[in-house]
């Protein structure tokens, strides 16, 4: 990732939003998403997942809707330059969607789906711009719908799926090199349709989630960590579903359960803490939806945004739950009803735009995003940095460098500043420390550097400075 780009899109926002800095609680107004020479057009949900070191997010949908099924497409933004939408496999899919998840440590996607021949999960993985050969997971039989996947750095990637046969739910984990060999989780039911997860880093577990095929699609749920498995049960007391989506906030430790009503069609929540469940009940002064109720959460700030199709209007809505304050007014999300939508609105959160991400699919198939700003809780960024080639004289001998300097506003929970040169981390300073020499420079050449605050939340956007002879 280039944190030139970084700069350029924050920029960006800040000039399509405000004309000045970007403010809390503002869309972006939705965008098609843009595409070169591969066709942008999409089947399924638009589906994203945030790398939150670096800002990237990779996004992707069932391709062209030409005739039957589609093969998987990718595009990704790295800030603000989003590459061309690109097939990721010669074979179609065959259930309605493409997700992933990411490592963000070693920065590495895994995106998965059903292959349409075989009907075996199927995988690739993406790293820094490069996508691997799709591949099956090792041993796994013909599944149903789609293939769902999750992070959690206590164990690795958890793939989930419904078995074609039996209709249990099945899994796998994937360590970065090597898959477990695909089980049904132990204890549950057989399931309808798709086997969602959300891992939790702050309890190390991960929840799955799906309706039972033999209560009316009642919603169940079973919990993975360190120790295996816990016993598969029913949200309590919950009426019949379809398709429960979970989320974790990785601060509080909470899963936001949601779904829509199968009586009702209107959408339902439960939060699940401690082990115990509350809520379950519908979302205050939410109407009807059309399909999947999709959430992602800002755990700085334990925002939740959970979005949907609304029944009547085709349009994509939002509301925003935090556990101390409640539920918000369910909205339009602003300027989307450039046409209606035909799938399902999908989430993400990235903590160095400082923003959700929301993508759907039009009626008329093509791929649209949106950006909704929400604070994380990064520190302030520098606030101004400047650079000057200089030269030491040893007698016959000439060394040059680039003196860099910057100043800041505010230093509270500043840990330090990180510089980069063309997008190079070169230094990691003190939060004492406003000046840097970078030695041995090649004279006449030009240079960009780029700095950030960090604290133990994260980084900020950078503040750059061209240096040129």
């Amino acid at each position: 990732m280039s944190i030139r780009s970084a700069v350029s899109v924050k920029l960006l926002l800040a000039i399509i939003v405000t004309g000045g800095p970007l403010l809390a609680d503002t869309w972006i107004p939705p965008q098609i998403i843009p595409g070169n020479s591969f066709p942008v057009f999409s089947s399924g949900d638009v589906v994203s997942s945030v790398d939150s070191s670096t800002g990237e997010f990779v996004v992707t949908w069932n391709g062209e809707p030409i005739v039957g099924n589609f093969p998987p497409i990718l595009t990704d933004n790295n800030r603000g330059a989003w590459s061309a939408p690109t097939a990721i496999s010669s074979q179609n899919v065959y259930g309605d969607n493409v997700f992933s998840a990411v490592n963000s440590a070693t920065h590495t996607f895994v995106i998965t789906w059903m292959d349409e021949h075989t009907q075996r999960p199927t995988y690739v993985t993406h790293v820094e711009g490069n996508t691997s050969t799709p591949s099956y997971i090792p041993n796994s039989a013909a599944g149903g719908n789609d293939v769902f996947v999750s992070y959690n750095p206590a164990f690795g990637f958890m793939a989930s799926w419904q078995d074609h046969a039996s209709s249990f739910p099945y899994y796998a984990i994937y360590n970065g090199e090597t898959w477990s060999s695909p089980s049904v989780v132990p204890s549950a039911p057989a399931a309808v349709n798709d086997i969602f997860s959300a891992a939790n880093p702050k309890i190390g577990a991960t929840m799955l989630t799906w309706r039972d095929i033999d209560q009316a699609g009642t919603p169940w749920f079973a919990i993975y960590d360190a120790s295996g498995w816990g016993v598969a049960d029913r949200i309590f007391e919950a009426p019949a579903s379809i398709d429960p989506f979970p989320c974790a906030n990785s601060v509080t430790g909470d899963f936001l359960v949601t779904w829509q009503d199968y009586a009702s069609g209107t959408p339902y929540y439960a939060v699940y803490n401690g082990g115990e469940w509350s809520g379950l009940e519908q979302i205050p002064n939410s109407s009807s939806a059309n399909g999947m109720i999709y959430s992602s959460v800002n755990s700085c700030t334990g925002n939740f945004l959970v979005t949907w199709t609304d029944f009547v209007s085709g349009n994509p809505y939002y509301v925003i739950y935090n556990a101390s304050t409640g539920w918000t007014t369910p909205q339009q999300i602003p300027n989307s009803n450039l046409t209606s939508i035909d799938t399902d609105a999908f989430s993400s959160y990235d903590s160095q735009l400082n923003a959700f991400i929301v993508s759907w699919q039009t009626a008329d198939n093509t791929p649209y995003y949106a950006l909704l700003s929400d604070p994380s809780c990064v520190p302030d960024s520098p606030n101004t940095i400047s650079g000057k080639q200089k030269k030491n004289n040893f007698g016959l001998m000439k060394e040059y460098f680039n003196r860099i300097t910057w100043q800041v506003n505010s230093t509270q929970d500043v840990l330090g500043y990180k510089l980069y040169r063309d997008g190079i981390l070169i230094a990691t300073l003190d939060a004492n420390i406003y000046s840097y020499d970078d030695h041995n420079r090649t004279r006449g050449q030009s240079y960009t550097y780029a700095l950030t605050s960090f604290s133990l939340d994260g980084e900020s956007f950078p503040v750059t400075v061209s240096v040129s002879p």
